[in-house]
């Protein structure tokens, strides 16, 4: 059984003075960048992990003992056991920290812990947090305002993925999958959108938004995205700061110019004054983040030379339509888009290149997401040439029975007839497929948050391999 704590009973770490602070799973993305902020910040840590990972590498660099494997022993005279839902209730670890009388805490509460020492920008939303949650970091950094930070992928700008430092901000991507973002602290709370998503958590949409307005009411600086229509409403309940296309926001997005190698706009605020914005990032998607980080660091204190500097030069996190390189002219793109309103606008942009053909492979993510939001992916894939599904990534949860990644499928060819889309669970099969069907000019994008990103170097390999030996005939 894994799971958060009860929202009711949350319990915030006391980060005042250096505490001693054991984190069981602390190779994780969260919960390295936990470690990280928490040894900076004065702390005397440790951490165990299953296997090696360069992650651990990085830690011990820090001055963090890492321990292989969970053992008893390894809490030793910790005061605070740190865990992430990913951990289950009856880790050995967990269990012993128990019964020494230790603090057990939640990832989310002794991050909540960090809120109460700095004051915090948190940002939330379905899509786009760990662009804006960087590129706000960096504006902050650029601005020479020395923030703090703890994002969901390591940037090359900001030259990690977490940070301590002296200044007086810690910028913060808050997660809203389990209802702990309410943890926190926020003096400034950013809502980008609200998807249906992790209704398996809150129930249903509705309690999902309450969750988000909550979120936006605690803050004393709320910013919205206002093309969503329920980060809109969210936001005029709130009294927002609106930023977006939509003409009634507060700083609009206008003069939009989007191609392959560039983005660039013009943000307009309520009273006239205009500011010209030129950035690597690609697609409407990311002009609406970059928006975003502009107003968000500027409510901060960042300076607009040092925001329009920043917000030029940042090149997009991991994952986020990153290149995978070419081979024998064919372009590889990996992205991260596991929803609906995340798949459109990266195809959207991937046509910005003009290729011959643009080929997606899709793997849905998680069973709950697939049997809630089989439906919604009808239309998400229109801009590609072909589509290919594979199996659901689990990402740890159990099986449904009914549910599978033909759900997908069925959809598309419900609303599209004529669209080519497969199914396709074997990776081997897949991968001997789509080496096969792919010619010069083709792009191949593939999209999803499970283990996908390994395949893009899969078909390179075999596509190489398979020239080679035709040259050697």
């Amino acid at each position: 059984m894994r799971g958060s704590p009860n929202l009711e009973m949350a319990k915030i770490a006391n980060l005042t003075y250096p505490r001693k602070i054991h984190i069981v799973g602390i190779g994780g993305s969260g919960m390295s960048a936990l470690g990280e902020v928490l040894v900076g910040s004065g702390h005397l840590v440790s951490g165990s992990e299953i296997k090696e990972t360069q992650i651990l590498e990085r830690l011990r660099s820090l001055g963090i003992t890492i321990y292989l494997g969970h053992r008893e022993s390894q809490i030793a005279d910790a005061e605070i056991v740190a865990y992430s839902t990913a951990i289950p209730v009856d880790n050995i670890e967990l269990l012993a920290a128990k019964a020494a009388g230790a603090e057990v805490l939640h990832r989310s509460e002794v991050l909540a812990g960090l809120t109460r020492i700095k004051k915090s920008i948190s940002i939330a939303g379905t899509h786009g947090k760990t662009t804006t949650s960087a590129l706000i970091s960096l504006a902050l950094s650029d601005a020479k305002l020395r923030p703090s930070f703890v994002l969901g992928s390591e940037v090359n700008e900001v030259g990690a993925a977490a940070s301590w430092d002296e200044g007086a901000w810690l910028v913060i991507e808050a997660d809203e999958s389990d209802g702990t973002f309410l943890h926190l602290k926020s003096e400034i709370a950013i809502v980008s959108s609200v998807e249906r998503d992790h209704v398996e958590y809150y129930g249903s949409y509705e309690k999902l938004q309450d969750a988000f307005g909550e979120f936006l009411g605690s803050a004393s600086i709320k910013i919205v995205g206002s093309d969503d229509p329920c980060a809109f409403h969210l936001g005029s309940k709130h009294s927002a700061i609106t930023v977006g296309v939509n003409k009634k926001s507060d700083f609009r997005i206008e003069n939009i110019e989007l191609n392959k190698n560039y983005s660039r706009f013009s943000l307009v605020q309520s009273d006239g004054k205009s500011f010209d914005i030129h950035s690597p990032l690609l697609g409407m998607h990311n002009v609406k983040n970059l928006a975003i980080a502009f107003v968000g660091a500027k409510m901060a204190g960042a300076d607009e030379e040092s925001l329009l500097s920043a917000l030029g030069r940042f090149g997009g996190v991991p994952r986020r339509f990153e290149s995978r390189g070419s081979v024998n002219g064919i372009g590889f793109i990996d992205d991260y888009a596991h929803l609906p309103g995340e798949v459109k606008p990266t195809l959207e942009t991937a046509r910005l290149f003009n290729p011959e053909r643009l080929v997606a492979v899709f793997q849905p993510h998680r069973f709950t997401r697939t049997r809630d939001l089989a439906s919604e992916f009808a239309d998400a894939f229109c801009d590609a040439d072909m589509l290919y599904v594979t199996d659901i990534y689990s990402a740890g949860e159990r099986i449904l029975h009914g549910v599978n990644a033909s759900m997908v499928v069925q959809a598309i060819k419900e609303n599209n007839p004529n669209f080519e889309v497969y199914y396709e669970p074997s990776r081997d099969q897949l991968v001997e497929k789509l080496s096969g069907l792919l010619r010069s000019g083709d792009i191949l994008i593939t999209l999803g948050a499970g283990d996908l990103t390994s395949l893009p170097d899969q078909i390179k390999t075999m596509i190489q391999t398979t020239s080679l030996g035709r040259n050697q005939k």
